[in-house]
């Protein structure tokens, strides 16, 4: 989780925005679908706390699509 959020969270406030996970992508519909596996609720932001809570294969499975 770590290092999604190093990745991905780059103004490092703890919350993980749409605008910045898909800005990592080169393909951005692929990267809108990501995010909808991320931001189940639709708020456009993902805390810590709330990525932790989401099923770890999540993660994996997102940067194995992020080409």
């Amino acid at each position: 989780m770590d290092a999604v959020f190093i990745r991905y969270d780059t103004n490092r406030d703890g919350v993980l925005t749409k605008e910045e996970f898909v800005q990592h992508w080169q393909d951005k519909q692929r990267a809108d679908t990501a995010w909808k596996k991320i931001d189940q609720e639709g708020k456009g932001s993902v805390d810590r706390m709330r990525a932790k809570s989401l099923p770890p294969d999540i993660w994996g499975d997102i940067e194995s699509e992020n080409i």
